[in-house]
């Protein structure tokens, strides 16, 4: 870069911790770095404000290593390049180029990225150092990373057969996974024992977890005894049929083969989560995703409890539950479902969760506290449990959302279980009586017309979510016993001449009692 174009252009000197200087363009660094910017923003800051010298806890070497990269992806003004290079972009191919280095000086950088927070280096190291674990067994991880195993031959036996079992996991659950927020303490890893990956702080390690596959993280969590103290986690754990039997297309089961196969999917759990149970251990993990999507019913409540329990404990922010597959649906499933204990997701941990799915509810218990950031609610129910006539139970739903003051995405599916008539004679519908909502932007309502008092919580929810800019109302859906969607009858399907007039009977009721001019702007009538 000419030393004219420099002239012209806002500096900044950064100190390294061995007492060497570099100069670089101000809107190019602070473009790249969160807290570089932070500190050239920072008024009070004297040293900085005058002098534009900014120290840092990186030595010469790896600053020059990391300016080169700032300004490599920076333009000739110094504006940073936000796009993501391409297979045939020159700065891909540099980028490829750049983490050719050697292991001290890949995860050197690394650690500076990190610390600068600087997105695009942090990402473009984890990614490599990901790539280096991933398929190795744990043993070429250990050689790797000078890991040593300092495992008793009872214990390596023991560990060895619980990663036999959990050789069943299936490859395809992975691949590049969004970043996890860290939720939990800052720390890092200071034992010898972690050989080259001693000093990676939490959040680095979870970052690069994120990017492996569960099987692949599960022979992490075996490398030492000082790694299985860390307790680490895929931070997005998606447990379901395939993820264990490598389930590729539906299948019905005869009953004995659900039996086997439900105690082996909770063995495989069990198997999976074990290292995690212990209160230290979910005091450290933290989860950005926890899926549990099975045929499973009440008598498997002991576990389906303990898998909640963990999930809050590890502070998820996403958890989805889904207990029932189309594939084993008959009458015998909705007496024996599992009730859902949302006063468990409402704790202090549970207060980390943001979405919520809970999947073939016949009904669930009362929460006792406010779910403080849950943004998004997706639930289906089953009709089977409510009395066509009692719309009691749509005073629980407004209180849920009493509870939920930041909830801005909210899904209610009616399941219908059989056929229904509606009422030849409906009540007057009036609105549920509840507070203003004030964060509640889009719902989506099927099966509105399968039960009284749905119509009544739409209602309740036209009139007091105050910035509510859409509502979608189906007025029946059947659930698709092949898939695992619910079927809107909007779409082109085969039904029988009395379950057209019934379409049409609660189309012409939902719209007698929501079309109103007030709403027109928001609602959808599918």
């Amino acid at each position: 870069m000419s030393s004219s174009t420099n002239k012209n252009r806002k500096m900044v000197r950064l100190h390294s911790s061995d007492g060497e200087e570099f100069e670089v363009a101000e809107e190019a660094i602070g473009g790249a770095s969160a807290i570089i910017k932070g500190m050239l923003e920072e008024e009070e800051d004297s040293m900085v404000a005058t002098n534009k010298v900014i120290p840092l806890p990186v030595t010469g070497p790896i600053l020059s290593r990391v300016l080169e990269y700032v300004n490599r992806h920076s333009d000739e003004d110094g504006a940073l390049y936000r796009d993501a290079p391409t297979a045939d972009d020159p700065l891909r191919r540099f980028d490829d180029q750049f983490v050719q280095v050697d292991q001290d000086t890949l995860f050197d950088l690394m650690a500076a990225a990190n610390y600068l927070e600087m997105q695009g280096l942090l990402d473009l190291t984890c990614r490599t150092v990901a790539d280096q674990m991933l398929g190795k067994t744990t043993d070429e991880i250990r050689t790797h990373f000078y890991i040593h195993n300092d495992y008793t031959a009872d214990e390596e036996e023991e560990h060895t057969e619980w990663q036999l079992a959990m050789e069943k996991l299936e490859p395809a659950a992975s691949g590049h996974l969004p970043m996890m927020e860290t939720m939990g303490e800052r720390g890092s890893m200071d034992s010898s024992d972690c050989g080259a990956t001693s000093g990676w702080s939490m959040d680095v390690l979870h970052d690069i977890l994120s990017r492996l596959s569960i099987r692949d993280v599960v022979r992490m969590s075996i490398l030492s005894r000082e790694w299985r103290q860390l307790r680490i986690c895929h931070p997005d754990l998606v447990l379901t049929l395939d993820t264990f039997l490598a389930r590729t297309q539906v299948l019905v089961v005869v009953v004995t083969n659900q039996k086997i196969e439900t105690t082996e999917f909770i063995t495989n759990v069990n198997n999976l989560l074990r290292p995690l149970w212990s209160t230290s251990t979910t005091g450290t993990t933290t989860l950005d995703k926890f899926v549990i999507e099975f045929c499973l019913r009440r008598n498997d409540k002991y576990h389906i409890d303990r898998w909640v329990n963990f999930g809050t404990a590890s502070r998820a922010k996403h958890i989805a539950l889904d207990f029932t597959e189309f594939t084993y649906f008959d009458s015998s499933c909705c007496k024996n479902m599992y009730i859902f204990p949302l006063c468990k997701f409402s704790g202090q941990n549970g207060s980390c969760v943001k979405s919520l799915n809970l999947g073939y509810v016949p009904r669930f218990t009362e929460a006792q506290s406010r779910f403080s950031n849950l943004r998004n609610l997706n639930m289906n129910l089953l009709d089977h449990y409510f009395d066509p006539e009692d719309t009691s139970w749509v005073l629980g739903l407004v209180d849920l959302l009493e509870l939920t003051p930041l909830l801005a995405e909210m899904e209610l599916h009616i399941i219908k279980n059989g056929p229904r008539c509606w009422l030849p004679e409906p009540k007057m519908v009036t609105a549920v009586q509840g507070p203003l909502h004030r964060h509640l932007r889009s719902v989506h309502m099927s099966g509105i017309c399968h039960v009284l008092g749905l119509i009544e919580l739409a209602l309740y929810i036209l009139g007091n979510a105050t910035v509510l800019e859409r509502m979608v109302i189906n007025p029946v859906a059947h659930p698709n016993r092949l898939t695992d969607d619910i079927h809107s009858f909007s779409e082109p399907v085969s039904v029988d001449e009395w379950d057209n007039y019934y379409i049409d009977e609660t189309r012409v009721i939902a719209k007698q009692h929501l079309d109103r001019d007030e709403f027109r702007h928001i609602l959808t009538f599918l």
